[in-house]
Protein backbone atom coordinates (compact mmCIF):
# COMPACT_ATOMS: atom_id res chain seq x y z
CA UNK A 1 0.00 0.00 0.00
CA UNK A 2 1.44 3.20 -1.16
CA UNK A 3 1.63 6.32 1.74
CA UNK A 4 -0.75 8.97 0.75
CA UNK A 5 1.25 12.67 1.12
CA UNK A 6 -1.07 15.61 2.60
CA UNK A 7 -0.82 17.04 -1.24
CA UNK A 8 -2.06 13.96 -2.86
CA UNK A 9 -5.35 13.97 -0.14
CA UNK A 10 -5.84 17.79 -0.67
CA UNK A 11 -5.89 17.00 -4.13
CA UNK A 12 -8.35 14.03 -3.92
CA UNK A 13 -10.73 16.00 -1.65
CA UNK A 14 -11.08 19.50 -3.92
CA UNK A 15 -12.10 16.51 -6.98
CA UNK A 16 -14.78 14.92 -4.58
CA UNK A 17 -15.59 18.12 -3.57
CA UNK A 18 -16.43 19.07 -7.42
CA UNK A 19 -17.72 16.00 -7.83
CA UNK A 20 -19.85 14.89 -4.68
CA UNK A 21 -20.33 18.44 -2.68
CA UNK A 22 -18.83 19.92 0.36
CA UNK A 23 -20.43 17.50 3.18
CA UNK A 24 -20.36 14.16 1.16
CA UNK A 25 -16.48 15.10 0.15
CA UNK A 26 -15.64 15.36 4.07
CA UNK A 27 -17.75 12.28 4.86
CA UNK A 28 -15.91 10.28 2.43
CA UNK A 29 -11.95 11.44 3.11
CA UNK A 30 -12.74 10.47 6.97
CA UNK A 31 -13.24 7.05 5.93
CA UNK A 32 -10.12 7.29 3.81
CA UNK A 33 -6.92 5.45 5.35
CA UNK A 34 -4.36 8.66 6.01
CA UNK A 35 -0.47 7.98 6.36
CA UNK A 36 -1.06 5.89 9.50
CA UNK A 37 -2.76 2.96 7.51
CA UNK A 38 0.03 0.90 8.03
CA UNK A 39 -0.67 0.99 11.91
CA UNK A 40 -4.68 -0.14 12.15
CA UNK A 41 -5.53 -3.04 13.89
CA UNK A 42 -7.32 -5.91 11.78
CA UNK A 43 -9.72 -8.23 13.10
CA UNK A 44 -7.40 -11.02 12.63
CA UNK A 45 -4.47 -8.99 14.26
CA UNK A 46 -7.17 -8.23 17.60
CA UNK A 47 -8.04 -12.16 17.22
CA UNK A 48 -4.17 -13.40 17.24
CA UNK A 49 -3.76 -11.01 19.88
CA UNK A 50 -6.76 -12.39 22.25
CA UNK A 51 -4.87 -15.72 21.79
CA UNK A 52 -1.91 -14.78 22.48
CA UNK A 53 -3.08 -13.01 26.22
CA UNK A 54 -5.10 -15.86 27.01
CA UNK A 55 -2.06 -18.46 26.79
CA UNK A 56 0.22 -15.69 28.90
CA UNK A 57 -2.41 -15.28 31.37
CA UNK A 58 -2.81 -19.11 31.65
CA UNK A 59 0.72 -19.84 31.57
CA UNK A 60 0.64 -17.31 34.62
CA UNK A 61 -1.98 -18.76 36.43
CA UNK A 62 -0.38 -22.57 36.00
CA UNK A 63 3.15 -20.53 37.59
CA UNK A 64 1.57 -18.73 40.16
CA UNK A 65 -0.94 -21.38 41.64
CA UNK A 66 2.55 -23.72 41.40
CA UNK A 67 4.09 -20.50 43.44
CA UNK A 68 1.64 -20.77 46.25
CA UNK A 69 1.96 -24.35 46.36
CA UNK A 70 5.61 -24.73 47.20
CA UNK A 71 5.04 -21.52 49.36
CA UNK A 72 2.61 -23.57 51.51
CA UNK A 73 4.61 -26.78 51.58
CA UNK A 74 7.64 -24.76 52.50
CA UNK A 75 5.28 -23.03 55.41
CA UNK A 76 4.09 -26.38 56.89
CA UNK A 77 7.20 -28.06 56.83
CA UNK A 78 8.92 -25.49 58.96
CA UNK A 79 6.14 -24.98 61.22
CA UNK A 80 4.31 -27.05 63.64
CA UNK A 81 0.81 -25.13 64.42
CA UNK A 82 -1.86 -26.45 66.90
CA UNK A 83 -3.36 -26.36 70.11
CA UNK A 84 -1.46 -26.73 73.75
CA UNK A 85 -2.50 -26.88 76.96
CA UNK A 86 -1.42 -23.82 79.29
CA UNK A 87 -2.07 -22.36 82.78
CA UNK A 88 -5.21 -20.81 81.80
CA UNK A 89 -6.93 -23.62 79.50
CA UNK A 90 -5.78 -24.36 76.01
CA UNK A 91 -4.37 -21.82 73.28
CA UNK A 92 -3.11 -21.67 69.71
CA UNK A 93 0.70 -21.19 69.33
CA UNK A 94 3.17 -22.55 66.68
CA UNK A 95 7.19 -23.33 67.05
CA UNK A 96 9.29 -23.89 64.45
CA UNK A 97 10.82 -27.28 63.64
CA UNK A 98 13.73 -26.53 61.84
CA UNK A 99 16.47 -24.20 62.34
CA UNK A 100 18.32 -23.35 65.47
CA UNK A 101 16.93 -20.77 67.29
CA UNK A 102 12.83 -21.88 67.78
CA UNK A 103 12.21 -24.76 69.80
CA UNK A 104 9.05 -23.56 72.12
CA UNK A 105 5.62 -22.59 71.61
CA UNK A 106 4.09 -19.14 71.82
CA UNK A 107 1.01 -17.75 71.86
CA UNK A 108 -0.45 -16.22 69.11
Amino acid sequence: MMSSTEPARHSLYSRLEDVLGHEHADTLMKYLPNDRADEVATKGDLSRLEASTKADIGRLETSTKADIGRLEASTKSNFEIGWRPDSNGWRIGWTRCSGPTWSRWSAR
